[in-house]
């Protein structure tokens, strides 16, 4: 995502973190290698030794739209490990 002329916010740390777990417990990136499609949804591919809630986490932390994102890093951690 570019920055458009504004500041680095949390949303930006988010899906940064998102890909990040995404890559460590995988060792792929969530949408493939193709920049192009680093914000389409419809390539991710599903983490098998994740749970369907857990990869919907990650699903919704990796979303292109900021607003569709966790409102923290924290909400997004807690959703993903403590539920």
């Amino acid at each position: 995502q570019h920055l458009k002329g504004n500041a680095p916010n949390h949303f930006m740390d988010q899906y940064s973190l998102a890909t990040s777990v995404y890559y460590l417990l995988s060792a792929k990136y969530p949408f493939g290698t193709d920049l192009c499609k680093r914000f389409d949804i419809s390539n991710y591919q599903m983490i098998d030794s994740l749970t369907r809630h857990q990869n919907h986490s990650l699903i919704r932390a990796l979303h292109p739209k900021e607003s569709q994102r966790y409102a923290s890093v924290i909400d997004f951690y807690k959703d993903l490990y403590l539920r």
